[in-house]
């Protein structure tokens, strides 16, 4: 799997860079393929989205940007920092000391003013999400509470996790708005 994803994501790579591309690889055989229309940011950012830790070491040992979403793939918010350790390690490897801005996470999100009211506006909207996902991880409100792989709280609760991410090595986080 890992093999074919490498092949494919240096394909996309080329065509964003605005190669007119022709490959015959193991997985792929293409012959003057090109973008009609070329981003306009180059170089295009690239974030490989992972489930997996091993694949944390595995992309960054590559130099590229890691995206995950903690709910799916690690099971407390201290593994979110083993995550990065990971990726780092890999990242250094690769001979790459300055990680800003190379890790994003996405975590469900919801402020209120207190953490109950985040609770009670959130707690069913999140629970109806996990119900209709077909691969989500069945973990229900309280779960994604007890685990920490969540913003949903006080405007103090969601800024003390975002200072812990940030102590992990994460300055990209996105919020999740199911």
């Amino acid at each position: 799997k890992r093999e074919r994803f490498d092949e494919n994501l240096m394909l996309v790579e080329r065509l964003l860079a605005g190669e007119r591309v022709s490959h015959e690889g193991k997985f792929n055989r293409i012959h003057e393929v090109r973008l009609n229309v070329q981003p306009v940011q180059q170089p295009v950012p690239v974030y490989v989205a992972i489930l997996r830790r091993e694949a944390a070491y595995h992309v960054g040992r590559q130099g590229r940007r890691m995206l995950f979403v903690p709910y799916a793939a690690v099971d407390n918010f201290e593994e979110i920092g083993l995550m990065m350790q990971d990726y780092r390690r890999g990242l250094a490897e690769a001979g790459i000391e300055d990680a800003t801005g190379m890790a994003a996470v996405a975590l469900h999100t919801h402020v209120a003013e207190t953490d109950d009211e985040a609770r009670e506006r959130a707690a069913r909207a999140f629970d109806l999400y996990v119900d209709t996902r077909l691969y989500a991880r069945k973990q229900v409100y309280d779960d994604i509470i007890a685990s920490g792989l969540s913003l949903f709280g006080s405007p103090r609760t969601v800024a003390d996790k975002l200072a812990r991410l940030a102590d992990m090595g994460l300055d990209h986080v996105m919020s999740l708005h199911n």
